[in-house]
């Protein structure tokens, strides 16, 4: 048995994750304006998981593979992406399995910072050794 863990965005939205028992997030729902609309979704998920025909199976750019699980309004949680369908599957049989039975931990609400902003970084070489290696390849040789 899994749980369901709800988590409180910085911009005050409202998300919920399935975790596994092995600590894997098997499942990522859409952000919700409300706990109650959130908590709401995450019912829904709990109901109609074992409900193959809710599981849309998609194919990224790259050839990956991924899987929504929608109601009729559209996709409430998305997976993580895997190289094979037989991954995939093996993760749609998980959440099957655990989500009409895992708990919901409202406990664990928390809110997430937002990410630090990028800082830029001075180089180490100057700028002509990179453009023109060598020329400056000589002086740079550690095997001389």
């Amino acid at each position: 048995m899994g749980k369901f863990i709800i988590l409180k965005k910085a911009n005050g939205e409202f998300r919920f994750n399935l975790i596994a028992d092995s600590e894997k997030t098997i499942l990522f729902s859409k952000a919700f304006s409300t706990k109650t609309s959130c908590l709401k979704g995450l019912e829904w998920v709990k109901e109609n998981a074992k409900n193959d025909a809710n599981f849309e199976r998609n194919k990224t750019s790259a050839g990956k593979v991924l899987f929504n699980l929608k109601d009729e309004k559209g996709a409430i949680c998305r997976s993580n992406i895997f190289d094979t369908e037989v991954s995939r599957e093996k993760e749609i049989v998980l959440v099957k399995t655990n989500a009409a039975t895992s708990k919901i931990v409202e406990e664990i609400i928390k809110e997430e910072k937002p990410k630090p902003a990028i800082v830029e970084v001075k180089q180490k070489y100057p700028k002509e050794e990179f453009e023109n290696p060598k020329k400056n390849a000589k002086r740079r040789s550690h095997y001389d």
